[in-house]
C-alpha cells in the first residue's frame, strides 16, 4: 500500500505532475484529541473502492505554494469514538516499504492506491484512517501535512469509502442484535448503551444504498416522505432498548444492499450512528452479515 512496485503497493503517479490543480476548499475532519491533525493544504480530491480487486484508489492535491516530500511508509489507524483518539493497529505491521522519497509539486495532484490483498489480517468493523505524511521541507521540524484518507468496515467485513467532502460517521458498537421478520418485512433490533453517558434518540432514520460500481454507501430519499413522531427518548448507560422498523412502508425499495442509520446523541456532545444492514430482493428483505440468516 502506498509503496513502489514490489513492496506493499504501487504509486500510480508519484511525481506529483497531475494535470489538474487542487480544489478550492475541503472540510477535513480533525479528531479533537487525536494524535493526527489532518491538513487543510494536502486535500483529498477523489476516492473510490473496487470490491473485486480489494483496492482503494484516491487522488490528493498539494494546495500549497511549495513542493512536498513524501515516502512509502504509512499507518492504518482506527478511530475510537469514545475518546476521539486515533489508535494504532496491527494491519500495517508486516508490510515492507521502499525507503525512496518523492516530490509532490506545488499545485499538483497525485494518484495513489491501497491494496488490501497485501494485508493478511481480517479488518474488524470500524472507521479507519490511512496516515501518510507529506513534509514541507527537508530539515528537522519542517511542517508535516496528512491528507484525510479514510474508509469504513461493516459487520460483514465489507469496505466502503466516503466522498472527498463527506465527514465520517461517529460510529459506536451499540447494536446488540437484529433480526428480520420476513413475513412482515420488519427489522426487530436491540440497542445497548455501551458508553458511560446518556443517549438521546428519536424514531427517525435514514437509508443508505450500496453502490457496487463506486464501492461506497450513498444516501437515498426513501424515508423523505415518512412522518415520524417527534419524541425524544433516553437510553442510560448499560441500558438496552428493543425496537422495530417497518420496511413495508418504504416505497420503491428496489433490489440491492442497504443500511439503516439512526442517530444517538451523547450527553455532553457527540453523535453515535446506529447502522442496521439488510438486503432487498424480488420477494422481501433479508439480513446479512451479523444477523441470523
Amino acid at each position: 500500500m502506498l509503496a513502489t512496485a514490489g513492496c506493499a503497493a504501487k504509486i500510480e503517479n508519484g511525481n506529483g505532475n497531475g494535470e489538474n490543480g487542487p480544489p478550492i476548499t475541503v472540510d477535513p475532519t480533525k479528531p479533537d484529541e487525536g494524535k493526527v491533525v489532518f491538513s487543510d493544504s494536502v486535500l483529498l480530491v477523489s476516492i473510490a473502492y473496487d470490491p473485486s480487486g480489494k483496492r482503494i484508489t484516491f487522488t490528493v492535491a498539494n494546495a500549497l505554494d511549495k513542493d512536498l516530500t513524501y515516502g512509502s511508509p504509512f499507518r492504518i489507524l482506527k478511530m475510537d469514538f469514545n475518546t476521539g483518539n486515533l489508535l494504532e493497529t496491527e494491519y500495517d505491521d508486516e508490510l515492507a516499504f521502499d525507503m525512496a522519497l518523492w516530490s509532490l509539486a506545488a499545485g499538483k495532484e497525485l494518484s495513489d492506491a491501497v491494496d488490501f490483498n497485501m494485508i493478511g489480517k481480517k479488518l474488524e468493523k470500524g472507521s479507519y484512517y490511512i496516515v501518510r505524511e507529506y513534509t514541507a521541507g527537508d530539515v528537522a521540524g519542517s511542517p508535516v501535512h496528512v491528507p484525510l484518507v479514510s474508509f469504513d468496515v461493516d459487520w460483514n467485513g465489507e469496505i466502503s469509502v466516503r466522498g472527498a467532502k463527506e465527514k465520517p460517521s461517529t460510529y459506536e458498537d451499540i447494536l446488540e442484535k437484529a433480526e428480520i421478520l420476513n413475513e412482515e418485512n420488519k427489522i426487530a433490533f436491540t440497542v445497548r448503551n455501551t458508553t458511560d453517558k446518556e443517549l438521546v434518540y428519536g424514531l427517525s432514520f435514514t437509508i443508505d444504498r450500496w453502490n457496487e460500481e463506486k464501492g461506497i454507501w450513498e444516501k437515498t430519499s426513501l424515508t423523505d416522505g415518512l412522518a415520524f413522531i417527534k419524541i425524544a427518548m433516553l437510553l442510560k448507560p448499560d441500558e438496552t432498548n428493543a425496537s422495530e422498523i417497518d420496511l413495508s412502508q418504504i416505497e420503491m425499495l428496489v433490489p440491492g444492499r442497504y443500511r439503516i442509520a439512526r442517530d444517538y446523541i451523547q450527553d455532553g456532545g457527540g453523535v453515535l450512528v446506529l447502522h442496521i444492514y439488510f438486503i432487498s430482493d424480488e420477494e422481501n428483505v433479508r439480513s446479512y452479515g451479523r444477523y441470523p440468516m
